[in-house]
């Protein structure tokens, strides 16, 4: 299914407020869904003409970091998906390496 269909975005104050954790906006995932909308593309057309399979860029615009292939491979997926929707491929890149490293680091436990 692709985003577009789906319900609106996760209330994350509300979640907050109610004790709830989930996962912050991924700011590439979003940028990257508009950009397909915008150009009119599928999920399959971008997986297409990115080179790259639909589960990693489906992956990648939903944030599901766990369905990742590992991050190099994830960022080379994502700025092949930069390319397609024309957006800047550097700032994608950064972008989500700064996320995959907020993400590991999160998940360290603290002693």
């Amino acid at each position: 299914m692709d985003r577009d269909d789906r319900g609106p975005a996760p209330n994350h104050e509300r979640a907050e407020m109610e004790g709830r954790a989930i996962p912050a906006p991924s700011q590439i995932g979003e940028a990257l869904w508009r950009g397909r909308l915008r150009m009119g593309l599928s999920l399959d057309d971008v997986a297409r003409r990115a080179g790259t399979d639909l589960q990693t860029v489906s992956a990648i615009e939903d944030s599901d970091f766990g369905r990742m292939p590992g991050v190099s491979k994830t960022i080379a997926a994502a700025r092949a998906y930069a390319r397609v929707v024309k957006l800047p491929e550097k700032w994608v890149a950064l972008t989500l390496a700064a996320e995959l490293a907020r993400i590991a680091i999160s998940s360290l436990p603290i002693t």
